[in-house]
């Protein structure tokens, strides 16, 4: 059954100079995923950006890790990543960003958002900069939270049913992501299945 499949996706990047490489993955399956990217900047002016969205419900299971090393001056990555977990599912999100001794002006960012549908989720974030070079600019973050009940309120104030209030909410939470899919026909299927699964859990 799809509930006890067990998937596993390996992305390597190498960015030689001037290079640029965006990625955007949408998990939104069931049983044991695990995404799994490790980037090398090895040219000076390269940029990498990695997006994604996680769907997860059930007793689903999905680990993304993250490792971009940053080994050449002047270049940039980016990692931004949404999770929306419902029933009793299970996320994890491990970022890292190496930035050598010798991949000076480097500029690193890294953030991971989760909104939480239900108390019986589980969001793990472990967030990590690694830094040797002393002219860099990188930063990290992580936030989770339930739907905003004073958005919530402010909908509902306006007509709007609490069903549709919340799928609204959760939407426009993952829309900022899918948006950095490169391709309008990819963007329209992702938003086609987000949709879908959050009118079965939002």
């Amino acid at each position: 059954a799809a509930t006890e499949s067990v998937s596993t996706i390996l992305t390597h990047i190498r960015a030689e100079r001037d290079a640029r490489y965006t990625a955007f993955s949408l998990i939104a399956g069931e049983g044991v995923v695990r995404n799994q990217i490790e980037a090398e900047i090895t040219g000076a002016g390269a940029e990498v950006s990695l997006n994604g969205v996680n769907l997860l419900s059930g007793a689903q299971h999905a680990d993304t890790t993250i490792t971009v090393s940053h080994q050449a001056p002047h270049a940039r990555s980016w990692q931004s990543y949404k999770n929306v977990l419902a029933d009793r599912a299970r996320g994890v999100f491990q970022g890292k960003i190496h930035v050598d001794r010798a991949a000076q002006k480097t500029d690193g960012y890294q953030l991971s958002n989760t909104l939480m549908l239900s108390s019986l989720a589980e969001m793990d974030v472990k967030p990590e900069l690694e830094i040797y070079a002393d002219d860099v600019k990188c930063s990290h973050g992580a936030t989770s939270g339930k739907v905003d009940e004073t958005a919530l309120f402010y909908l509902r104030a306006r007509g709007i049913s609490e069903s549709v209030a919340r799928l609204m909410l959760v939407e426009a939470f993952v829309r900022d992501v899918i948006e950095t899919a490169p391709h309008e026909g990819i963007r329209q299927e992702m938003e086609a299945v987000v949709a879908q699964w959050l009118s079965r859990h939002a």
